[in-house]
């Protein structure tokens, strides 16, 4: 700590917290999910820590001030639980977009081998034309049904977007780096 009576202490002091707080490394945030990690990298406000010496017999001790811009504790650990459940949805929906992808990809190859059955078919024969119009009939029920999932999968969508826009307007703020610490240790992240 530096002596309350020198100034210039009490000046180098200030700087060298802000310095601390303004180096706070966003490696730290590494093996997080992505709403968690952006919440620990950004907003940590630099130099907001004010000195505050009262008379000359108190060490100096550094003060927060909290707006409506800066998160306290409580607010963080709110945050980085909010956090933590978008970074699950997203993984969830990236999962389910995969699957979805794959399964459009094979109604692709089905529609194209029944383009190249569809020239084949003997249509002087009623057999061979029924059997193909049973396997358009299958990939049409196929076809409605990944639509059906697609259209669940959309709404699903439509909601976390809700819930990311939710969040960006509670958490993207600033918040002291000390704070950000105690949060995550709260809140078991």
């Amino acid at each position: 700590m530096p002596n309350p009576s020198n100034s210039l202490a009490t000046w180098f002091w200030v700087c060298l917290c802000t310095i601390m707080i303004s180096t706070f490394e966003t490696a730290d945030a590494g093996g997080l999910g992505r709403f968690v990690s952006g919440l620990v990298a950004r907003g940590i406000v630099r130099g907001a820590a004010q000195s505050m010496n009262s008379n000359a017999y108190t060490p100096d001790v550094l003060s927060k001030t909290y707006t409506p811009n800066i998160l306290t504790v409580d607010h963080l650990v709110r945050c980085l639980k909010k956090a933590s459940a978008l970074d699950q949805q997203s993984d969830q929906l990236e999962g389910k977009r995969i699957e979805l992808q794959s399964a459009g990809k094979e109604i692709d190859q089905l529609k194209d081998q029944l383009d190249i059955k569809r020239a084949a078919v003997n249509r002087s024969s009623q057999l061979s034309v029924d059997r193909f119009n049973a396997e358009i009939d299958r990939y049409n029920v196929t076809a409605d049904r990944l639509k059906s999932q697609e259209e669940r999968f959309n709404v699903l969508v439509t909601f976390h977007n809700g819930n990311v826009t939710g969040f960006n307007a509670e958490c993207a703020k600033q918040y002291y780096a000390d704070d950000m610490e105690s949060a995550r240790k709260l809140a078991g992240i």
